[in-house]
């Protein structure tokens, strides 16, 4: 009768689809957690457009009436506060026209810079207001 050795320890085939199993799981683990990252880059930086024309709506209720159209602006890069700056990441466009008598339509856009090919994007955020001239 042979008597067959107890088996002790663990073969190489075993090691290497322990290793492959763990690699896919941590693969699977960090494109979730970059995927995570960028829907809040995305989510960060929506938010700091509708925040940008918040802030151009509140300056532009502040001036008067026939001033509202030196507020127009077209295509201008601003920073996160909504100051002009060549690396800024926000572009900002303001429409003013005169539709028909004391009331004048407002567009202000908003268009983000791509955080990976740093170029801005046609869909942005975008507001339209009537603003009118009622004494």
């Amino acid at each position: 009768m042979i008597k067959r050795r107890k088996k002790q320890g663990v073969t190489v085939v075993e090691a290497l689809l322990a290793v492959s199993i763990v690699a896919v799981a941590v693969a699977g683990a960090a494109k979730l957690v970059v995927a995570s990252r960028q829907l809040a880059d995305a989510a960060t930086d929506r938010h700091k457009a509708t925040q940008l024309i918040r802030n151009q709506i509140e300056r532009m209720d502040m001036v008067s009436y026939d001033d509202l159209d030196t507020w127009a602006v077209d295509e201008q890069v601003v920073d996160e506060n909504g100051t002009p700056s060549l690396d800024g990441r926000f572009r900002l466009t303001t429409t003013v026209t005169s539709n028909e008598i004391n009331l004048k339509q407002v567009v202000i856009q908003v268009d983000t810079q791509s955080r990976k090919t740093l170029k801005f994007g046609s869909s942005g955020q975008e507001i339209t207001m009537f603003i009118s001239d009622i004494e």
